[in-house]
């Protein structure tokens, strides 16, 4: 056991050794987004969307990745079911991987897709049944797999195949995140883009365990 900790405890150093490529805890203001909608506001400190009937998306940009993974990092809270959000991760241009949310009663739904309609239509999918919680804070994950196109995805330290979409339209490799809001029902905090050390490999196998520290600092 003493060598199982002493192991995790370097895995966590070699994680945590390098800064994230993009982090937004919406502390202040958006100045680091562009296209922000007027409807795209600050509460409480997470972000909101207050015009549902308009679908806003902002951008906020990163060093390009061009090979391995990324790892996209959020919380979500839902003040009621029924709620959906669209969350990509592209290139300088726009093209790469839809990362959809829909938020019933008391499950939520991965979905992923190309980003020509920003998830509009969806040419894959794998909406799950769990045990999400209405007006808790859920730490999500999602992670892209640029050589392969595989998207995997994490709801409070449990994970999901979610599919997996072609990027070979992808020029540069990927350098923006972007967030499409709809409805207020849902607020985001705590974003985080990054690439995962070869050390924290191990933890991305291990049911997201980098994640769940995360969310408890």
């Amino acid at each position: 056991m003493k060598h199982l900790v002493t192991l995790l405890v370097v895995l966590g150093l070699a994680a945590g050794a390098n800064a994230a490529l993009f982090t937004e805890d919406f502390s202040g203001d958006l100045s680091a987004w562009s296209s922000v909608d007027a409807s795209q506001v600050i509460v409480g400190g997470a972000l909101q969307d207050y015009d549902g009937a308009t679908n806003s998306v902002m951008t906020a940009t990163f060093a390009a990745v061009t090979s391995g993974s990324v790892i996209l990092d959020f919380d979500l809270t839902a003040s009621a079911a029924w709620g959906n959000l669209a969350m990509a991760l592209t290139d300088s241009t726009g093209n790469g991987a839809v990362l959809d949310l829909y938020i019933g009663d008391t499950y939520l739904g991965f979905g992923t897709g190309l980003t020509t309609d920003f998830g509009d239509t969806k040419s894959n999918s794998s909406y799950i049944d769990n045990d999400l919680v209405i007006t808790d804070v859920n730490a999500m994950r999602y992670v892209l797999n640029i050589d392969t196109g595989l998207v995997l995805g994490w709801e409070n330290g449990t994970r999901y195949v979610v599919g997996s979409v072609d990027l070979s339209g992808v020029s540069g490799g990927i350098s923006a995140v972007s967030i499409k809001t709809h409805k207020k029902l849902t607020a985001l905090d705590n974003i985080v883009v990054d690439i995962p050390e070869p050390a924290s490999l191990a933890l991305l196998g291990m049911g997201g365990l980098g994640m769940l520290i995360r969310r408890k600092r």
